[in-house]
């Protein structure tokens, strides 16, 4: 599949992408709950409204096209906590193709191509789809394979023992 030709800058995905696994966002660091979650909210760009919420000291967030909240058809969900590993796990490093780092596979990663595919499509980023088709699953789908694929391709793998 080849990728749309207005699609984010991979280099600067992947950046963003160590940043994200650089945080030790286990469930007992709240602070670093909130930044991972900043991180991730600064990827979807302006023209979207953002409901923060907070249970127990832990943050959350819902992001959405509208300046109301629509009933919503499809919700992409992720969450940013991981499991708590020695600091070592912390720092992404690539070994040939494949990326190791603590919530590289589980799930951060996955949570920043949903804030980067929403942005990219929820705002016409490719001149074709307006905001009422930002919900419709087919509509995002050719965006989200695209960086599936990406990395797919660079080999994202959870951290090593």
């Amino acid at each position: 599949m080849s990728r749309p030709a207005a699609f984010p800058d991979m280099a600067s995905f992947l950046d963003r992408v160590r940043e994200l696994l650089a945080v030790p966002s286990t469930a007992d660091r709240p602070g670093e709950l909130h930044r991972v979650l900043d991180l991730v909210l600064g990827s979807v760009g302006s023209g979207f409204t953002v409901e923060r919420f907070e249970s127990g000291g832990k943050p959350s967030a819902l992001v959405y096209r509208d300046a109301e909240r629509p009933r919503f058809r499809v919700v992409l969900n992720a969450h940013l906590d991981v499991v708590p590993a020695p600091p070592h796990q912390f720092r992404p490093r690539l070994d040939g193709t494949r990326l190791y780092a603590r919530g590289a596979q589980d799930m951060k990663v996955s949570a920043l191509e949903q804030g980067v595919v929403g942005d990219f499509v929820g705002i016409g980023g490719d001149g074709q789809h307006g905001p009422d088709e930002y919900a419709d699953i087919t509509t995002i789908a050719p965006y989200y394979r695209a960086l599936e694929e990406f990395l797919l391709d660079l080999g994202t793998m959870p951290a090593p023992p």
